[in-house]
């Protein structure tokens, strides 16, 4: 399994921690239909898996309410870096549009767009560890890292 894959599917499942399940016949659980891209077919797919391992972990309402909490600070969190994202990438592909571009200023858009990517990551490990420590059991713990363990091996 090469590391962008890998990373991808981290990514995917530490996302579904804080998904909250919906009723089925919602959005993604309609039949797909012929002019769905490849990306949005992969997308359904990794949702469906989601709720397929928070349903298996039993949450209670309570444990419920405190992940919903989570997730809405961590998508606020999320939505700020991801503007900040957006707008150094507008500002360096400015750049590498000109004629003669400032190298420099290439370097420093660089730097901000590396600390961004790790300001990402920090808080997508930040939400992790809180839902480790302050949400789960540690028997929900082991049952997410076993079907955590699963979804990245591909068994």
């Amino acid at each position: 399994m090469n590391q962008t894959n890998f990373f991808s599917k981290i990514f995917f499942l530490l996302y579904a921690l804080f998904f909250i399940p919906v009723p089925k016949g919602y959005a993604w659980s309609r039949s797909t239909s012929s002019s769905c891209t490849q990306r949005e077919l992969q997308s359904q797919k990794n949702r469906e898996e989601q709720r397929a391992i928070i349903q298996s972990l039993y949450l209670t309402p309570a444990q419920h309410k405190a992940i919903r909490k989570l997730h809405r600070f961590f998508l606020k969190k999320l939505e700020v870096i991801q503007k900040q994202q957006k707008i150094e990438r507008m500002k360096l592909r400015q750049e590498l549009q000109k004629s003669s571009p400032n190298k420099v200023q290439i370097y420093k858009l660089t730097v901000i767009l590396g600390q961004l990517h790790c300001k990402r990551l920090d808080l997508m490990i930040q939400a992790r560890l809180d839902l480790n420590e302050k949400i789960l059991t540690p028997a929900q713990l082991e049952k997410l890292n076993q079907e955590e363990n699963k979804l990245i091996s591909g068994k």
